[in-house]
């Protein structure tokens, strides 16, 4: 296989239909799919992979620091700054069940050695892009992901972004950090249009600016099948985030960070909707190469 920079990439950012993410989470099956075994040029890849977490965790393509920069100039963050952010978008109601899952949900950051107001603040923050606002975070997401190489002293732009927003996107990217990749496959449903489904040909390179969910399940939600898109997605760095999710009962939900990237390697039409399988990559210049045990032995750069 060549080298991922050789080919070009896509970058585009597409429109999640999130009218129904509360009421309409949709039911998973208690069948998921193992994770594969990989066969690396050392004797532990897992073991190497954890050692390098401080490289990988989240923060890829400068995408951390730009959110740190946004948010030194208001004022410093916490959980009460988060919780204030919140509660400008979300009803009480809401704002409470947020906070009985986080309450929950936090000994997983305590245990990883983070204070008290930013464990509590991570757990928030995940739990809050489970609620029905993860379109107005993406949004922001994908302003960020697309403005952050421009010239700082000349972006007018990011400098009118809603400080609300940033002050959530950072503990989201913050608590996922802490949260362990997820090897496997997964899915995820949308509705494209014609001309995005032309830039997935085989061979292509595709980069998500928004945060993208998918899902564990091997079954769909009927309110999905109007959608004429399946993604089914071998995953090196989503992060399972369903123990801190409001709905972790009905939905297995493991979660792309802005920029992620993805090879496509083939794509089905059945009927009326197309099955596009991809391969996440990493379009970085230190690669390390993995042969994982997955139908064929493919090689990966992570």
């Amino acid at each position: 296989m060549g080298s991922p920079d050789s080919k070009p990439t896509t970058k585009f950012v597409m429109k999640e239909d999130e009218a129904k993410r509360l009421k309409n989470r949709y039911s998973n099956v208690d069948l998921f799919k193992q994770l594969q075994e990989a066969s690396a040029h050392n004797d532990d890849p897992k073991a190497q992979l954890a050692e390098k977490r401080t490289e990988y965790a989240v923060f890829e393509d400068n995408f951390g620091p730009t959110l740190e920069a946004l948010v030194k100039r208001g004022k410093e963050p916490s959980f009460a700054s988060l919780y204030d952010a919140c509660s400008k978008y979300d009803k009480d109601g809401y704002m409470q069940m947020h906070l009985a899952t986080s309450q929950k949900s936090q000994r997983y950051f305590l245990d990883k050695g983070v204070s008290s107001d930013e464990a509590q603040a991570c757990a928030f923050a995940i739990a809050f892009y489970t609620g029905s606002y993860s379109e107005t975070v993406n949004q922001n997401a994908a302003f960020v992901s697309k403005n952050q190489n421009r010239n700082t002293s000349t972006n007018v732009e990011i400098s009118k972004m809603d400080d609300r927003a940033v002050v959530i996107m950072y503990y989201l990217i913050k608590g996922l950090s802490y949260v362990n990749f997820y090897w496997g496959i997964v899915t995820r449903c949308v509705q494209l249009k014609t001309e995005e489904l032309e830039d997935y040909q085989p061979g292509a390179l595709i980069t998500w600016l928004q945060f993208s969910s998918s899902n564990r399940t091997s079954k769909t939600a009927e309110w999905f099948n109007d959608r004429n898109t399946i993604f089914i997605i071998y995953s090196l760095t989503g992060r399972s985030i369903q123990q801190f999710s409001n709905c972790a009962e009905d939905e297995d939900e493991i979660l792309f960070l802005p920029h992620s990237s993805f090879m496509v390697c083939r794509v089905e039409r059945i009927h009326n909707q197309y099955r596009i399988h991809l391969r996440q990559v990493s379009l970085c210049y230190n690669c390390i190469i993995l042969e994982w045990k997955w139908r064929k032995k493919i090689c990966l750069f992570l």
